[in-house]
């Protein structure tokens, strides 16, 4: 390992104190540095700061500090670029984050190689008017079809291909990746899928009607949700963060990507371990 880059959640680390434990890690092992946060005014000077795409393509591995949402914020960049991602959890929960922020000293095992890599898959999700694709966009959590701020319910109707599945009155549909389906599609009802699975798991919010349930998809499924009505404010959100308006007569297609996310492993990374541990299960 020549180069690591730094991709830090300023909320979660706002004196950048962590962020800079971190970096002298590597930097006692002869790797060089790098970030993209402008805000980390005091870094130390062997810290480089660069764009963040240049630091990405230039780097070895992505360290990113924060909780899950933070490995969300750079996952698509680390795609892009295909570079592994090694979490280290400042936040609450921290599914995805392999190393938690009072053990530290394991970044040593990562740096000697002592690690594996997990591919996660992704989803895509497709806004469509007719054949046209009006949006796109790829998650490593899930896709949501969802109302604004409106409080009244919307109307979506849920296919799985050319087979209509069923039609909801609902606050929206989560389509979630097995990653996910630790998320917000857990929240909501959902059912808890291995992260070595090739699934999508779709499960309505507050949906008003007693058989509304999940439903685990394979992979190799296309999954449209419709509106069924023509009421104002839908929205399709990626990964809880950006995403588009879903107008009257579009359909959103979710269905696999054809890219991973890489997330670095420690050796004796057990997910069923982590899910007893975090949900106090």
């Amino acid at each position: 390992m020549r180069s690591v880059f730094l991709f830090t959640n300023y909320s979660k680390d706002p004196g950048f104190l962590e962020s800079g434990r971190v970096a002298e890690i590597f930097h006692s092992r002869g790797i060089e540095v790098l970030t993209s946060a402008e805000e980390w005014g005091d870094k130390p000077e062997y810290v480089r700061c660069m764009p963040q795409r240049e630091a990405v393509d230039r780097c070895d591995i992505i360290t990113s500090l924060g909780g899950d949402g933070t490995i969300l914020r750079v996952c698509q960049v680390a795609v892009e670029f295909d570079k592994p991602i090694l979490g280290v959890n400042l936040g609450n929960i921290g599914f995805m984050a392999e190393i938690e922020r009072d053990a530290l000293e394991r970044i040593h095992t990562v740096i000697d190689g002592g690690y594996t890599i997990d591919k996660r898959m992704l989803i895509s999700g497709n806004v469509k008017r007719g054949e046209e694709t009006r949006f796109s966009a790829a998650a490593l959590n899930d896709i949501v079809v969802s109302r604004g701020s409106a409080s009244r319910a919307i109307e979506l109707e849920l296919w799985n291909g050319s087979h209509r599945i069923a039609n909801y009155k609902c606050d929206g549909i989560i389509a979630a990746t097995p990653t996910g389906s630790t998320a917000y599609s857990l929240a909501a009802g959902g059912p808890i899928v291995g992260p070595d699975s090739q699934n999508i798991v779709v499960t309505p919010i507050c949906a008003h009607t007693l058989y509304a349930k999940s439903f685990v998809f394979g992979a190799d499924n296309t999954i449209n949700i419709r509106r069924a009505s023509r009421e104002e404010g839908v929205f399709l959100t990626v990964d809880g963060a950006g995403g588009s308006a879903v107008e009257a007569g579009e359909t959103v297609e979710i269905k696999k990507s054809d890219k991973l996310c890489k997330l670095i492993r420690l050796d004796n990374f057990n997910f069923y371990d982590i899910i007893n541990r975090k949900l106090s299960i």
